[in-house]
């Protein structure tokens, strides 16, 4: 606040009895009083309508300030574990700063706040049932039921073969590790060069030509009849579908059969599917 300052007689000094200046000071007109009351009237409340617009504006900075969910980085939970794999997966991940990514191998994977500290878990372990202690799976089921976006890829569609929600209703497909329900157990195959044809309309394949890629192929797997398939192949000794959105409807399930190991990873397409992924099973897509 300015200080203000007077020049000349001070007429706050003294008493009013013994001021030279009583007789113009102290006995204003009914006009003036009426002027000084009106203005005292008008400041006070200027005062308090200034107080008011200053919270109003420190509300709006701390509003700007903040970040909201659809300006941060996606988060992402990476759980592998069960299965070894080559570390160029985690290539896919870096050098894109709306990607944040965080490893979390088992058996630790689901110790975590799920629903509260990510957007999207993205799958690449192999493990079962016996091997994931109740409560985590539970905490996986709420994070999917809580409408938060996963990415099941390769390996991870050999998970928990007992789980019929996992495998049925979440992904929407399994690898099968031996016969069973009158279905042959799934066979696989390395370093097999196929050509990979984007199938239907979606924010994942938009724009894409149909590519080359040496990976793993999955053959005889069970696919639901309800997914819609993304990406195909008709390369022998593979599924037709190698890439789809699963039916799962509380939240965004896309599973991606293809990414073995370099050669699939260090892929310019792949690498392009698997971003879109990521991104549109978090709702930036």
């Amino acid at each position: 606040m300015r200080e203000i300052q007077f020049k000349g007689l001070n007429p706050f000094a003294g008493s009013p009895k013994e001021h030279p200046m009583r007789r113009t000071m102290f006995r204003p007109t009914p006009a003036i009083s009426e002027f000084r009351s009106r203005r005292r009237s008008f400041q006070f409340h200027a005062f308090w309508l200034l107080i008011s617009l200053l919270a109003v504006v420190g509300a709006g900075q701390g509003r700007a300030q903040s970040v909201s969910p659809e300006t941060r980085p996606l988060r992402v939970l990476v759980v592998t574990g069960g299965h070894s794999h080559d570390a160029s997966f985690y290539q896919l991940f870096e050098d894109q700063p709306d990607i944040r990514a965080v490893v979390e191998p088992h058996p630790t994977a689901f110790t975590k706040n799920l629903i509260r500290d990510f957007d999207v878990i993205a799958l690449y372990d192999m493990v079962q049932e016996s091997q994931v202690p109740e409560v985590q799976r539970t905490k996986l089921k709420a994070f999917a039921e809580a409408g938060k976006g996963l990415l099941i890829v390769h390996h991870a569609l050999v998970s928990y073969q007992e789980w019929e929600w996992y495998w049925k209703e979440l992904v929407g497909g399994r690898y099968l590790l031996e016969n069973r329900d009158g279905l042959t157990k799934s066979a696989y195959e390395h370093d097999f060069a196929m050509t990979v044809t984007p199938s239907s309309k979606h924010p994942v394949t938009e724009g894409m030509q149909p590519f080359r890629i040496v990976d793993e192929t999955y053959e005889q797997m069970q696919i639901l009849p309800s997914v819609q398939v993304l990406l195909r192949t008709d390369a022998k000794g593979s599924n037709d579908p190698v890439a789809w959105v699963s039916p799962y409807t509380p939240s965004r399930v896309l599973v991606l059969q293809l990414g073995h190991d370099r050669q699939a990873h260090e892929n310019h397409q792949y690498r392009t599917v698997f971003r879109r992924a990521l991104l549109w099973a978090g709702g930036r897509l």
